[in-house]
């Protein structure tokens, strides 16, 4: 479950640094739109663009209605088994093993590669793909002219 959701935060947050944006308003209250949210930590707290406390209230709430709805572990299936009835994901026994060893593995990768993120983005205030093409970086794309 964990790898799962160092996957799914792994390519939120290269999508936010990409500057992909939603089209529309994320808070009308505020007038704020999604292409005014600043890309990485920086749109969680203390930035006069970040997203709103209303905001968080929402998703944790949405993400504790399928947590406890959807997604809740059947204790009669093994860990992990969330799928359902209706999500049979792997007939063949050997290849099951072979997808659920490399889900495992993907998902281990995913949160070495969310917290190698987070600490970049706290320590340069950039996300991994600025970082990477921004002039001067020690690690930047030479004669990189992209900007964000």
């Amino acid at each position: 479950n964990h790898g799962r959701v160092a996957m799914a935060a792994t390519v939120g947050y290269l999508y936010n640094d990409l500057q992909l944006n939603f089209p529309g308003t994320l808070s009308p209250s505020v007038g704020l739109k999604f292409a005014d949210v600043p890309t990485g930590l920086a749109a969680t707290h203390g930035f006069p663009n970040s997203v709103p406390i209303a905001g968080w209230v929402q998703i944790i709430g949405f993400i504790g209605v399928l947590e406890t709805t959807t997604f809740k572990q059947d204790p009669a299936k093994e860990a992990g088994n969330v799928g359902g009835d209706l999500f049979r994901r792997y007939k063949d026994p050997v290849e099951r093993e072979t997808k659920l060893v490399s889900e495992l593995k993907n998902g281990r990768l995913a949160m070495m590669g969310i917290m190698g993120m987070l600490v970049t983005d706290q320590l340069t205030g950039m996300g991994p793909i600025s970082w990477l093409i921004k002039d001067g970086s020690p690690f930047g794309v030479v004669g990189s002219k992209l900007t964000f």
